[in-house]
């Protein structure tokens, strides 16, 4: 076995730690002020850092008091953007019962599973996500519902009828291994799993990101929010940051609108704007109605998932203000790579280690370690073993290179570039998209004898519009006798072992339009227009490959098929995660030996494909 390459990078000290060891996240921050924390414009309304305090400790002594919540008991929260929301987080830490935060575009099957998974006690759901939580819940019983708002009509008890004034409660004393926060994330493969967030990472991000780019965390801060407060980015940012620096946050809950979006930006003088690549593209492409006047921003700050160099350059030479990058993970807890404000950023770099991280390059990966780096998933040895090395050092699963370049101090500074993703996950719109997931279900359909997911660039549109991969199965089809057969047994490989399964028929779904879905500010990009010979390409050339399945179907029944297939997996997931790269029937996905799907030999299969297809050169 041949000795691994290892790159070790300069690190910064740690700087002061926020509040003492063993102590609640909530307790560690300042007190509130009576300026206010949120604003929404479309409600004319506003919320000070007091009322979001007192409303967090209030709902921290109802969960303990009156819902009887023991400390480790956890609460999911299942809502898009409110003003309600990063109460209900607060409240949460402050009475020691860890929350799960779940994607406001979930399914009722998504949200069953993370709240099994995480065992939850008790569902927060907002007005918009009460009938998704009331299906979810028919397979968990022993979750008690409740909804983040006096919705019209609504039948649920709200969380906040447990909220008496004077009553009060923050637990202040924790283990500092005890989870606060649990996110789900793929991690570097797989399907979701759990992160655990401690109260002492979650101080750590306060510290580590503060002293990353001291400029961009003043506290005359205005900050505009349209990222999901369920994803790290927006809950570090919009929920952690902003109560521990006490600064402004709009809020544009729903759809994305650009001219709504500018329009805050100037009416509120906006001073960072935190934004994922898709968001860059439509302000970058859209028609503007008018010139806007953004004199009081200082940043844009991109996340999620890579800018390109040139739409970074397009959004700064259209609004003026400096683009800067974040790097982060769920298990980095929102901080991991940044790049510093009022200081020259290297065209495509993902930032320099923020202070008290350390990196190395093992193999090209990327490894990190730190007081923000979870301590591990819930419940998964296994994975646990696989994301941490000897020395405790956490793999990324990211593909980098380093370039050296002099800092205004004249040192010089290690810049990090990512080149690509050694794990299996695809980002679509910053939003992970585990394929075991999808490959689960597409193999429960008759058709389907094997599947690969994968992600791969948007052909359609020019390279500096892309933001995001689009999301592609491949699928290896059974003879057209067997589809039809309703017996035939629907074998598949199982993720984690080397046994088949039989899977059984899928749980009935409700069907949604992708105009229908579009309810939170990351589902912004227009459905993918996906003809149907580009949805059953592949076909052709593989017909003399695998002639009993391919040549049993007919042109139009393979187009059928494909569209068949895309269907059968929107239908069942979250908008973020359907295959708007639609489904290519193919003769066999390569696998190593063990059995491992070669994904990245299959990719750059299809790269090629789909480049001669849309006409362009190698």
């Amino acid at each position: 076995m041949s000795t691994p390459e290892v790159l070790r990078l300069p690190s910064l000290p740690a700087p002061q730690a926020v509040g003492r060891t063993g102590t609640n996240i909530v307790s560690a921050l300042p007190p509130p002020s009576s300026d206010p924390a949120y604003t929404v414009p479309s409600l004319s309304s506003s919320t000070s850092h007091l009322q979001v305090r007192t409303q967090a400790l209030q709902l921290a002594y109802g969960l303990r008091r009156v819902v009887k919540l023991a400390p480790g008991d956890v609460v999911g929260i299942f809502s898009s953007n409110c003003a309600e929301y990063p109460s209900a987080v607060l409240g949460c830490f402050a009475a020691r019962t860890p929350c799960t935060l779940a994607n406001a575009l979930f399914t009722p099957r998504e949200l069953s599973i993370q709240l099994a998974d995480a065992r939850a006690k008790v569902l927060i759901a907002g007005p918009g996500q009460l009938d998704v939580a009331r299906e979810a819940l028919v397979s968990l019983p022993g979750v008690q519902l409740y909804s983040l708002s006096h919705a019209a009509g609504s039948l649920d008890q709200c969380i906040w009828d447990f909220c008496v004034p004077g009553k009060e409660l923050c637990d202040e004393a924790v283990d500092d291994d005890e989870t606060a926060l649990l996110c789900y994330s793929s991690g570097t493969s797989g399907a979701p799993k759990g992160v655990r967030s401690t109260h002492a990472n979650l101080r750590a991000t306060l510290s580590l990101t503060v002293a990353a780019s001291p400029r961009s965390f003043t506290t005359d801060e205005v900050w505009m929010s349209v990222l999901p407060m369920s994803h790290m980015y927006g809950f570090g940012y919009h929920i952690l940051l902003t109560a521990y620096l006490n600064v402004h946050v709009i809020l544009l809950p729903g759809r994305f609108d650009p001219h709504a979006f500018l329009e805050a930006l100037e009416a509120y003088r906006v001073t960072a704007a935190h934004i994922v690549p898709p968001i860059a593209v439509r302000l970058t492409k859209d028609d503007l109605p008018r010139a806007y006047d953004l004199s009081s921003l200082r940043e844009w700050r991109s996340a999620a998932a890579p800018l390109g160099d040139k739409l970074g350059t397009l959004l700064e030479q259209r609004f003026g203000a400096p683009l800067h990058s974040l790097y982060a993970m769920t298990e980095t807890a929102a901080i991991c790579l940044m790049s510093r404000q009022g200081e020259p950023v290297p065209p495509g770099s993902a930032g320099l280690l923020a202070p008290g991280v350390e990196g190395k390059i093992v193999d090209g990966e990327l490894c990190v370690r730190g007081s923000n780096i979870m301590p591990g998933y819930l419940r998964r040895p296994d994975a646990n073993a696989e994301a941490f090395d000897e020395e405790g050092y956490m793999r990324t699963g990211d593909l980098v290179r380093v370039e050296m370049h002099r800092g205004v101090q004249g040192e010089e500074e290690a810049w990090i570039y990512v080149l690509d993703r050694k794990k299996e996950v695809v980002k679509w719109n910053g939003f992970q998209v585990a394929p075991a997931e999808l490959e689960d279900i597409l193999l429960r359909h008759p058709a389907v004898a094997d599947c690969a997911v994968l992600g791969v660039p948007d052909y359609a549109v020019r390279e500096e519009e892309r933001g995001s991969e689009q999301v592609l199965a491949c699928v290896v089809i059974r003879s057209f006798l067997d589809a039809q057969n309703e017996n035939a047994p629907m074998l598949h490989r199982s993720e984690s072992s080397d046994t088949f399964s039989s899977a059984g028929s899928t749980d009935s779904i409700s069907r949604e339009s992708d105009s229908d879905t579009s309810i939170e500010t990351h589902e912004i990009s227009a459905p993918a227009k996906v003809s149907p010979t580009a949805t059953a390409a592949g076909g052709e050339a593989y017909a003399a490959a695998n002639p009993d399945a391919m040549l049993a179907l007919a042109k139009d029944e393979r187009v059928q098929l494909c569209t068949e297939l895309r269907t059968f997996v929107d239908t069942r997931v979250a908008p973020f995660k359907r295959l708007r790269g639609g489904v290519r029937i193919v003769a066999r996905i390569p696998k190593s030996p063990a059995g491992k799907v070669l994904r990245r030999v299959l990719r750059e299969e299809i790269v090629r494909e789909l480049r001669v297809e849309h006409g362009i050169e190698a």
